[in-house]
């Protein structure tokens, strides 16, 4: 594709470190503060399945995002989250339940955690803190249970993410464990300085769940995370055979970035519901969520989507060349590909540094076939560049790929160590 765009890097980094117990896989670290996406599937092994990740010692937790994939096919094929929240200063939760029978191939998801990283010379202190609100039972009125929730940061602490955590009643082993429309709104409050929630539950039998907020709230004495306000984004509604498709993505203005956002949903309360993608967006530019419904009942169903975004922040750093590969969620194409190929793979590359990058190469691979080399030209400072490769079919049920840039290391860069980027889907 060839195009390039400018892309302004924030200089704190906000690091997405993968879905483990550990936290022990590899990191990208870039010294100029660059917005680094690594994304990997975690399928589930459990009817109910907790997991919990940590930023590395010296770094920050700000927020997480998560996303669900292959359960849009049915409704009755679908997962439930029951915690997304922080449950410390520096660890992210996430629950997910299942339905009953459901084989663990038919989920994947994926939690990403956003992390600050502090590097030698950095003029602030910043510190993390969880500020949790009431549990809040939901209030019985025909065949639905609602109610909501908030919780304040502190005065002094700003809001940087939040969440939310679900009590649920015993649960109906004839019943299957579909939907999270247990939890219909999960956002900030327009003044960036309350997490809210709001609950509805399709009763099933006579226990009620509760609902409790969270928020990740941080001490930020030097103000160097300066909350920028973003509007509201309406999402796309797309009907399928038995199900409809709702996504949308919201950007922080200007050169701003998000560190967390949510959604609020509306529409009949009785129709299934089910978030399955809460998460920023490629480059840290926006907040994107998407969803699904019952749609042969809901046609009334709506989605909106609320960044929580800051301002850019400038501190004066040696100029250097830093060049980044970064991939989407879904870069494999079999359609639309160069010269009417059948297997083709996207990719973006950025020059996080401040001087002008000359001209090189980056190197696709997938899975054993050899490497397809493609052009990269020069960048400016801040400049990005997407670009695609032509390969061959990568895939038998397991699909991965790598990018490598700069792979023949013609470029003095301030960081050799960040130059390659994988991305892998179980099958």
């Amino acid at each position: 594709m060839g195009s390039r765009g400018a892309f302004r890097q924030p200089v704190w980094l906000i690091l997405i470190i993968l879905l483990s117990a550990s936290c022990s896989g590899d990191r990208q670290i870039d010294p100029r503060h660059s917005v680094l996406v690594e994304y990997v599937p975690v399928p589930l092994s459990e009817e109910l399945t907790v997991k919990e990740a940590s930023c590395r010692a010296g770094d920050v937790l700000l927020g997480a995002g998560h996303r669900v994939d292959r359960v849009e096919v049915s409704l009755h094929n679908a997962v439930a989250v029951v915690e997304n929240r922080p449950s410390s200063s520096g660890t992210w939760r996430l629950v997910v339940q299942r339905r009953p029978g459901m084989k663990p191939s038919e989920a994947i998801v994926s939690l990403y955690l956003y992390c600050l990283h502090r590097s030698g010379g950095s003029p602030a202190i910043v510190s993390a803190h969880v500020a949790a609100g009431l549990p809040v039972g939901l209030t019985p009125s025909g065949g639905v249970a609602t109610g909501s929730a908030s919780v304040r940061c502190p005065s002094g602490r700003t809001l940087t993410a939040g969440g939310f955590a679900v009590g649920l009643p015993a649960p109906d082993p004839s019943t299957p464990a579909t939907y999270n429309a247990w939890v219909v709104s999960s956002q900030p409050a327009r003044d960036l300085r309350s997490w809210d929630l709001s609950g509805s539950f399709i009763r099933k039998g006579s226990g009620t769940p509760r609902i409790t907020p969270y928020a990740m709230c941080i001490s930020d004495p030097a103000k160097v995370l300066k909350p920028s306000a973003a509007g509201d984004v309406e999402a796309q509604r797309e009907e399928r055979v038995n199900f409809g498709l709702l996504s949308g993505a919201a950007r922080c203005p200007g050169r701003g970035f998000a560190t967390g956002g949510g959604f609020s949903l509306s529409g009949d309360e009785l129709v299934p519901r089910s978030i399955l993608q809460n998460q920023a967006t490629l480059l840290f530019t926006g907040w994107r969520v998407r969803g699904v419904y019952g749609f042969q009942t809901g046609g009334s169903e709506s989605l909106t989507v609320r960044p929580l975004c800051f301002e850019p922040v400038d501190l004066a750093a040696p100029d250097q060349i830093d060049l980044l590969p970064l991939l989407g969620a879904d870069p494999l194409r079999t359609s639309g590909c160069p010269g009417g190929a059948k297997f083709c793979f996207d990719f973006t590359v950025v020059n996080a540094g401040t001087v002008v990058s000359p001209a090189t190469v980056a190197d696709v691979t997938a899975l054993n076939a050899a490497a397809v080399r493609v052009s990269v030209p020069s960048l400016g400072p801040g400049e990005s560049t997407e670009l695609t490769a032509v390969i061959t079919n990568p895939c038998s049920n397991d699909c991965s790929a790598g990018v490598t840039v700069d792979t023949d290391d013609d470029v003095t860069e301030s960081d050799e160590s960040n130059n390659s980027a994988q991305w892998s889907v179980v099958g």
